[in-house]
């Protein structure tokens, strides 16, 4: 029979037990695939082409944005690192009442992709902002082999909301393409107004690219299975912690005076022999 403590052990160390796999989980799900594994139309450059298209408003959040259309764009990329708008470490979204960009991901193609130099690279985002640097245990990398202009930080505008859930399912390793419109925005809410980059040769602050988005494809999803037990361990580890918690303080509290006094009675009731 189990006890109120036995079985707030047992929840114990199950809680550790997943903990411990949820990592190595968010591990795996977080690789990027191998050269071998990228689709060939990552090899093709952006598309970017002359637009009719006049300036429009969209909503989001309550609030009227202002687009401006400076080109059409479609662009096919690997994820190598994306940021998500009002996660707990932004504020500039809610500073400026931006909820008209949901995502912004870092996307490699080209070069970058099929000579795998990537795999010796480190890629991470900001707010606005991606970054490559060289991976601490990796030996020598030759810069020349990573094309500055095969690479780049997308900020995605978007209010549709069957787009939005697939925009907000991509991960890093996933291959995407992405058709729209390279776009200026504002809204009336203050003094907001943000550019885009039209070319992918620039660097800076002001080199990303911002699309309103019309059609978002996932060509190929990575890690899928590290992803469902990555999410699977998660829940596991929080309703074991939850069981252990609660089993932990629903065992009665035995004071070892009480119980010795118990053992005694019990001894007195025991026929001689």
């Amino acid at each position: 029979m189990f006890t109120q403590t036995s079985r707030a052990k047992f929840f114990g160390r199950l809680f550790i037990a997943c903990i411990a796999l949820y990592f190595i989980c968010r591990w795996r799900a977080n690789q990027l695939p191998s050269p071998s594994q990228i689709m060939p139309s990552l090899l093709n450059d952006p598309e970017q082409t002359e637009t009719s298209r006049e300036t429009f408003t969209a909503s989001a959040g309550h609030i009227v944005y202002t687009i401006d259309p400076v080109f059409n764009y479609d662009i096919q990329g690997m994820v190598v690192s994306c940021s998500t708008a009002f996660s707990f470490d932004d504020i500039y979204h809610r500073n400026w009442q931006d909820h008209l960009n949901p995502k912004d991901l870092a996307l490699i193609w080209g070069k970058n992709t099929s000579s795998g130099i990537y795999q010796s690279l480190n890629f991470s985002s900001g707010s606005w902002t991606a970054y490559v640097e060289t991976k601490y245990f990796s030996k020598h990398v030759n810069w020349a082999d990573f094309n500055t202009a095969q690479w780049s930080n997308n900020h995605l505008l978007c209010n549709d909301s069957a787009l939005l859930r697939k925009i907000r399912q991509v991960e890093r390793g996933d291959q995407v393409r992405i058709k729209g419109m390279l776009a200026e925005y504002s809204h009336s809410q203050g003094a907001f107004h943000r550019g885009t980059s039209t070319t992918r040769t620039d660097t800076g602050s002001h080199a990303c690219e911002t699309i309103f988005v019309e059609e978002f494809e996932v060509l190929r999803w990575a890690n899928l299975p590290w992803r469902y037990l990555r999410t699977l361990t998660f829940w596991s580890a929080l309703l074991s912690g939850i069981a252990c918690v609660w089993f932990y303080f629903r065992a009665p509290i035995v004071d070892n005076g009480t119980q010795d006094e118990n053992e005694a009675e019990v001894e007195d009731l025991n026929p001689l022999v």
